[in-house]
């Protein structure tokens, strides 16, 4: 067990190619669309350093190398970096690269996805898990429809999730982070492509997956609106991550 202190491992999917942002993202992986100056993944590694974490794995797809080239072992960042690398012509979805990189991985770890900016308080988050025993813990937002199909029921902390055909009644949606105990890898299909959504559907219904409300809205880069978004709020912090 970790102490309680401590900050996990982060790991970060950041295999995307960007094809709804056009010629934003020609001929470079989504992850490092420029935001005023910076690409995306170095914002969001700094953000991450700004709230203790120190290590990180980066599952990485197309062009993954232009990523590697970028950001090397981190050290520039004050962050230990190492990279998990699918093949360009055969991408395994968002849990076969999970699955792929599950020897990088540490016991428990913080996932995110790499098109998200996450602004929130990831101790209290990291704590909440810490108390409980699911096999992931999922943060999410009370959305109602507001920027995305709603795709998560709450029952007390537990999630009900539904992506594919959400339920009317669901009010919150995943908020793109998500802590995991690595056991849980471990029913995870080896060079299988699959959608981490599929796997949430079927283990929030076997109660396995808890829930943490955050109010604190998303920025996500996978659209031309989000990434406008995105630079604004940038742009109403100075350009910089705090």
């Amino acid at each position: 067990m970790a102490a309680p202190d401590s900050m996990p491992q982060a790991v970060i999917l950041a295999g995307g190619m960007g094809t709804r942002l056009g010629a934003e993202a020609a001929g470079i992986p989504k992850s490092l669309v420029d935001v005023d100056g910076a690409p995306f993944i170095l914002r969001q590694l700094r953000l991450l350093v700004s709230r203790g974490f120190r290590r990180a794995v980066l599952c990485v797809g197309y062009r993954g190398d232009m990523i590697e080239d970028r950001l090397g072992d981190g050290a520039g960042l004050g962050m230990e970096l190492i990279y998990s690398r699918e093949k360009e012509d055969a991408l395994l979805g968002t849990a076969g690269a999970l699955k792929k990189a599950e020897k990088l991985l540490e016991n428990e770890f913080l996932l995110l996805y790499g098109d998200s900016y996450l602004d929130f308080d990831y101790r209290a988050f990291i704590a909440a898990f810490r108390e409980m025993d699911y096999d992931i813990f999922l943060s999410v937002f009370r959305n109602a429809g507001l920027y995305d199909a709603s795709n998560v029921r709450l029952e007390g902390e537990r999630v009900i999730y539904d992506k594919t055909d959400p339920d009317p009644a669901m009010e919150y949606i995943d908020y793109g982070a998500a802590l995991f105990r690595r056991r849980v890898l471990n029913e995870f299909v080896p060079g299988a492509p699959e959608d981490l959504s599929r796997i949430y559907a079927r283990l929030s219904r076997e109660d396995r997956i808890g829930g943490y409300v955050t109010d604190r809205r998303f920025y996500e880069i996978g659209s031309l609106d989000g990434l406008r978004e995105f630079r604004e709020y940038m742009r109403t912090r100075g350009g910089q991550e705090q």
